[in-house]
């Protein structure tokens, strides 16, 4: 009962104060506390006419144990989010994300994020330059999650009253303008922009698995590396296996369809950021990177493709088995007489020892099995489709049975079955995977 009490409150707790100078108030509770804070005392007002930039931070900290989310924040929670307004001035801004660590949490979770404290980077543009003197009101709207074993909830309205002046008169503030300028430098070096080390991006089917390899650098000695793959809505992603090389790191992910069955596209846009990496070029402290990449997830078509091993277009296999199903399932349906004895004799059966509808049985259990095998090359909706049509068959057999004697309707029910026996090879060719 105390528990959930304490819940109900925290999460109900703003503070919506507005504070003069270059941070606002702090809004508390239980395991955290957040403001919005600024480098400037009086920050420049810019040239008129132009565009304004300043840098913000958005400053937590938190208990032990309790952590807060980045971009991607694993298998639970979601990540912070600010919408900040400015006045008399509007303003633009962009929430940045420093480097992540990873969590490992009870049953299994993953979550990747920061604990004890830190500053999320804010980027601003203020759409127009206010006049030198003058005051900025800065107002973010915030929604977050912090999170232990439970994750509670919370939204501030966070207000700074920056002092702008002209550029001479410029002033940054000792408390605030080291911390985000520390924030600054934990924000990933987008690849490319650092000398000496190279990337590549690569997919491998079997498993499926993404592959990152960086060259030029190696793990750094007291952080390690981790890999760390910004939200995306094909894959979920398990945890990089690390592998050091001659003068490169190699990350191999762990991936899995979200959604089974789905076919693959040719290709898809893969974001990741590495960290605790060590340039081997001039040795500095370790630093994070940041890359895009846009990987094929399954070869080119040649114009003419060649028969697979299995002597089979591609595609083709789900044709063949479906084929297969057919002509089992007509089988079974001829060895237990619904469509007549001349079937069973055709075959060869003659035996008194094993009787007619236990082979039936026998074959209908091959019907099962290449059903089953089917299910590996059709999307699951065309073998559903697929299964439907073959019940069709047994259906129309049936009554095909029952009218035995009138010929017109004999022939009308055969020419359905056969109408449900071409529906089974189109849903299976149309549905094929790849």
């Amino acid at each position: 009962m105390a528990r959930g009490a304490f819940l109900l409150l925290a999460a109900t707790v703003l503070v919506p104060v507005p504070a003069a100078g270059v941070a606002s108030g702090w809004a508390v509770n239980g395991p955290s506390r957040v403001r919005l804070i600024t480098p400037y005392r009086v920050a420049p007002a810019g040239p008129a006419g132009k565009d304004a930039e300043i840098r913000l931070g958005l400053h937590f900290v938190l208990q032990p144990e309790w952590h807060v989310y980045w971009k991607n924040s694993g298998d639970a929670g979601y990540p912070p989010a600010l919408k900040l307004s400015g006045s008399p001035v509007p303003i633009l801004a962009e929430l940045l994300w420093p480097a992540p660590r990873r969590f490992e949490l009870r049953g299994g979770l993953v979550a990747f994020g920061y604990e004890r404290e830190v500053v999320y980077p804010v980027s601003t543009r203020w759409s127009a330059a206010a006049g030198s003197g003058e005051r900025e009101r800065l107002t973010a709207d915030l929604d977050y999650l912090v999170c232990q074993v439970d994750c509670i909830p919370f939204h501030s309205v966070l207000t700074v009253d920056q002092p702008l002046g002209p550029r001479e008169k410029t002033a940054a503030d000792p408390e605030t303008s080291p911390l985000i300028e520390h924030a600054w430098s934990q924000l990933p070096v987008a690849a490319g922009d650092l000398p000496g080390v190279t990337t590549e991006t690569s997919f491998t089917a079997a498993g499926p698995a993404l592959t990152v390899r960086i060259h030029g650098a190696t793990a750094g000695d007291s952080t390690g590396s981790d890999l760390f793959l910004e939200p995306q809505d094909l894959f979920e992603t398990g945890k990089p296996q690390v592998t050091r090389e001659a003068e490169a790191l190699l990350f191999r992910v762990p991936l899995t369809l979200k959604q089974s069955g789905k076919p693959l596209p040719a290709t898809f846009p893969f974001a990741w950021t590495a960290t605790g990496l060590r340039p081997l070029r001039d040795g500095g402290p370790a630093v994070a990177l940041a890359a895009r990449a846009t990987v094929p997830l399954r070869p080119e078509a040649p114009a003419s493709r060649p028969a697979t091993s299995q002597g089979l277009a591609p595609g083709g296999a789900a044709g063949a088995f479906a084929l297969l199903a057919v002509l089992s399932t007509l089988f079974a349906l001829g060895l237990w007489g619904l469509l007549g004895q001349g079937l069973a004799e055709a075959a060869g059966v003659h035996t008194r020892s094993l009787p007619r509808e236990a082979l039936g049985f026998l074959a209908a259990g091959g019907t099962l099995a290449l059903l089953y095998r089917l299910s590996r090359s059709v999307r699951p909706e065309g073998l559903a489709g697929v299964e439907l049509a073959l019940l069709g068959m047994s259906l129309f057999a049936w009554l095909h049975r029952i009218a035995a004697g009138r010929s017109k309707l004999s022939w009308a029910l055969l020419a359905a079955l056969g109408l449900c026996a071409g529906a089974a090879l189109w849903l299976a060719v149309q549905s094929r995977l790849g």
